[in-house]
Protein backbone atom coordinates (compact mmCIF):
# COMPACT_ATOMS: atom_id res chain seq x y z
CA UNK A 1 0.00 0.00 0.00
CA UNK A 2 1.00 3.56 -0.78
CA UNK A 3 2.71 5.53 2.17
CA UNK A 4 -0.33 8.12 2.39
CA UNK A 5 -2.55 5.12 2.54
CA UNK A 6 -0.56 3.25 5.18
CA UNK A 7 0.09 6.89 6.91
CA UNK A 8 -4.07 7.48 6.81
CA UNK A 9 -4.74 3.94 8.40
CA UNK A 10 -1.89 4.03 11.27
CA UNK A 11 -3.33 7.63 12.20
CA UNK A 12 -6.98 6.18 12.74
CA UNK A 13 -5.39 3.26 14.42
CA UNK A 14 -4.08 5.68 17.06
CA UNK A 15 -6.84 7.93 17.01
CA UNK A 16 -9.21 4.91 17.74
CA UNK A 17 -7.01 4.34 20.61
CA UNK A 18 -6.74 7.36 22.02
CA UNK A 19 -10.60 7.66 22.15
CA UNK A 20 -10.45 4.67 24.24
CA UNK A 21 -12.32 1.98 21.66
CA UNK A 22 -11.72 -1.52 22.84
CA UNK A 23 -8.47 -3.19 21.68
CA UNK A 24 -10.30 -5.60 19.55
CA UNK A 25 -12.15 -2.95 17.48
CA UNK A 26 -8.36 -0.55 17.11
CA UNK A 27 -7.23 -3.77 15.49
CA UNK A 28 -9.99 -4.90 13.68
CA UNK A 29 -11.42 -1.28 11.90
CA UNK A 30 -8.44 -0.46 10.35
CA UNK A 31 -8.27 -3.33 8.94
CA UNK A 32 -11.46 -2.59 6.78
CA UNK A 33 -9.84 0.77 5.94
CA UNK A 34 -7.20 -1.04 4.71
CA UNK A 35 -9.37 -3.50 2.38
CA UNK A 36 -10.75 -0.26 0.93
CA UNK A 37 -7.28 1.40 0.10
CA UNK A 38 -6.16 -1.64 -1.58
CA UNK A 39 -9.32 -1.20 -3.98
CA UNK A 40 -8.60 2.33 -4.77
CA UNK A 41 -5.22 1.55 -5.84
CA UNK A 42 -6.19 -1.24 -7.55
CA UNK A 43 -7.94 1.13 -9.72
CA UNK A 44 -4.80 3.65 -9.69
CA UNK A 45 -6.02 6.12 -7.61
CA UNK A 46 -3.31 6.74 -4.75
CA UNK A 47 -4.63 10.08 -3.10
CA UNK A 48 -7.53 10.56 -0.75
CA UNK A 49 -8.78 13.62 -2.84
CA UNK A 50 -9.20 11.53 -5.76
CA UNK A 51 -11.68 9.07 -4.35
CA UNK A 52 -14.80 10.00 -6.02
CA UNK A 53 -17.91 8.99 -4.38
CA UNK A 54 -19.10 6.19 -7.65
CA UNK A 55 -15.47 4.69 -6.53
CA UNK A 56 -17.00 4.22 -3.02
CA UNK A 57 -20.34 2.79 -4.17
CA UNK A 58 -18.90 0.42 -5.97
CA UNK A 59 -16.16 -1.00 -3.36
CA UNK A 60 -19.36 -1.07 -1.44
CA UNK A 61 -21.45 -2.79 -3.82
CA UNK A 62 -18.61 -5.36 -4.23
CA UNK A 63 -19.00 -6.53 -0.72
CA UNK A 64 -22.06 -7.63 -0.69
CA UNK A 65 -21.12 -11.09 -2.92
CA UNK A 66 -18.39 -11.18 -0.46
CA UNK A 67 -18.16 -14.58 1.72
CA UNK A 68 -17.49 -14.49 4.78
CA UNK A 69 -14.17 -16.12 5.80
CA UNK A 70 -16.03 -17.79 9.17
CA UNK A 71 -19.09 -18.81 7.60
CA UNK A 72 -19.08 -19.41 3.68
CA UNK A 73 -21.91 -17.27 3.56
CA UNK A 74 -22.99 -14.21 2.27
CA UNK A 75 -21.98 -11.28 4.01
CA UNK A 76 -25.08 -10.67 6.27
CA UNK A 77 -26.68 -6.78 6.49
CA UNK A 78 -25.27 -6.66 10.04
CA UNK A 79 -21.97 -6.98 8.98
CA UNK A 80 -22.29 -4.87 5.75
CA UNK A 81 -23.93 -1.97 8.45
CA UNK A 82 -20.51 -2.27 10.52
CA UNK A 83 -18.58 -1.72 7.68
CA UNK A 84 -20.56 1.44 6.53
CA UNK A 85 -20.08 2.39 9.91
CA UNK A 86 -16.36 2.07 9.92
CA UNK A 87 -15.88 4.19 6.52
CA UNK A 88 -18.25 6.87 8.43
CA UNK A 89 -16.11 6.90 11.40
CA UNK A 90 -13.33 6.86 9.48
CA UNK A 91 -14.35 9.86 7.42
CA UNK A 92 -14.99 11.52 10.71
CA UNK A 93 -11.55 11.13 11.77
CA UNK A 94 -10.55 12.48 8.29
CA UNK A 95 -12.22 15.63 9.17
CA UNK A 96 -11.37 15.80 12.82
CA UNK A 97 -7.58 15.54 12.22
CA UNK A 98 -8.00 18.11 8.93
CA UNK A 99 -6.55 15.22 6.61
CA UNK A 100 -9.30 15.69 4.07
CA UNK A 101 -12.85 14.97 3.30
CA UNK A 102 -13.91 11.48 2.43
CA UNK A 103 -18.05 11.57 2.36
CA UNK A 104 -19.58 8.30 2.77
CA UNK A 105 -23.17 8.32 1.06
CA UNK A 106 -23.89 4.59 1.61
CA UNK A 107 -27.64 3.77 3.31
CA UNK A 108 -27.75 1.26 5.49
CA UNK A 109 -29.21 -2.39 4.53
CA UNK A 110 -32.27 -3.56 5.72
CA UNK A 111 -32.02 -5.30 9.44
CA UNK A 112 -32.43 -8.91 9.47
CA UNK A 113 -35.29 -10.27 11.48
CA UNK A 114 -33.36 -13.00 13.74
CA UNK A 115 -34.04 -16.06 12.90
CA UNK A 116 -35.48 -18.46 15.58
CA UNK A 117 -36.24 -22.17 15.54
CA UNK A 118 -38.91 -22.26 18.04
CA UNK A 119 -39.64 -25.99 19.13
CA UNK A 120 -42.83 -27.18 19.46
CA UNK A 121 -44.36 -29.45 22.61
CA UNK A 122 -43.63 -32.67 21.19
CA UNK A 123 -39.83 -31.95 20.08
CA UNK A 124 -39.63 -30.27 23.80
CA UNK A 125 -41.16 -33.34 25.12
CA UNK A 126 -38.87 -35.26 23.07
CA UNK A 127 -35.83 -33.62 24.75
CA UNK A 128 -36.84 -34.63 28.46
CA UNK A 129 -37.86 -38.12 27.08
CA UNK A 130 -34.00 -38.05 26.26
CA UNK A 131 -32.94 -37.72 29.95
CA UNK A 132 -32.74 -40.82 32.34
CA UNK A 133 -32.42 -41.19 35.90
CA UNK A 134 -29.04 -41.04 36.18
CA UNK A 135 -27.28 -38.49 37.88
CA UNK A 136 -26.02 -36.99 34.32
CA UNK A 137 -30.05 -37.24 33.07
CA UNK A 138 -31.60 -35.43 36.11
CA UNK A 139 -28.42 -32.16 35.67
CA UNK A 140 -29.33 -32.45 31.82
CA UNK A 141 -33.30 -32.32 32.60
CA UNK A 142 -32.51 -29.51 34.93
CA UNK A 143 -30.81 -27.54 32.46
CA UNK A 144 -33.94 -28.16 29.93
CA UNK A 145 -35.99 -26.78 32.57
CA UNK A 146 -33.89 -23.76 33.62
CA UNK A 147 -33.65 -22.73 29.82
CA UNK A 148 -37.08 -23.23 28.46
CA UNK A 149 -38.60 -22.35 31.79
CA UNK A 150 -36.75 -19.03 31.80
CA UNK A 151 -36.57 -18.61 28.42
CA UNK A 152 -32.84 -17.92 28.30
CA UNK A 153 -30.11 -18.14 25.53
CA UNK A 154 -27.45 -20.21 25.30
CA UNK A 155 -24.44 -17.48 26.31
CA UNK A 156 -26.58 -16.98 29.59
CA UNK A 157 -27.03 -20.68 30.66
CA UNK A 158 -23.44 -21.05 30.18
CA UNK A 159 -22.49 -17.93 32.45
CA UNK A 160 -25.03 -18.53 34.59
CA UNK A 161 -24.33 -18.89 38.24
CA UNK A 162 -25.90 -20.68 41.19
CA UNK A 163 -26.67 -17.81 43.06
CA UNK A 164 -28.71 -16.60 40.04
CA UNK A 165 -31.12 -19.13 40.25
Amino acid sequence: MNATFTRLTEGFKQWLGILGYEASTVKSLPRSVNHFFEHMQAYEIGRLSDIAQNHIQSWYEGQKPRKSKLTGELLKNSTLNGINRTMRLFSRYLEETGQGVLTIDIPSEDKEPPHREILTREEVQQLYNATDETILGLRDRAILSIYYGCGIRCKEGIFLAISDI
